[in-house]
């Protein structure tokens, strides 16, 4: 909601800046959940997401789990295929927000 309102006070060519490099940085829900389903033990899917931490922790804990048969990285598993669309809509409004804010202060420098 708040880059919608940030989104007003920029100009069309603005606009077009912030839109073509978000589709450029994006990151992308279906690679995410495909990340998630094939590699998630791995902890692959938050690496590219720059959760590098949360990645280090899906690899300790499946390591964890392959000794109690795995059922921590399960209850893990099923709690990241929740979490998973909110973190992926949180970057990405977050890097528009970043992109947005550049731009503004590269408008007023000139």
């Amino acid at each position: 909601m708040q880059n919608v309102i940030l989104k007003k006070e920029l100009s069309m060519d603005e606009l077009v800046i912030v839109s073509s490099e978000m589709e450029r940085s994006k990151k992308s829900k279906a690679l995410a959940y495909v990340l998630l389903i094939f590699l998630g033990t791995l902890g692959v899917h938050r690496f590219y997401l720059g959760h590098i931490g949360m990645g280090i922790l899906n690899i300790v804990v499946f390591v964890f789990s392959l000794l109690l048969l795995g059922l921590p990285y399960m209850i893990l598993w099923v709690i990241e295929l929740i979490l998973l669309s909110g973190a992926v809509d949180k970057i990405n409004t977050r890097k528009e927000m970043e992109l947005i804010h550049n731009i503004k202060m590269l408008r007023n420098r000139y």
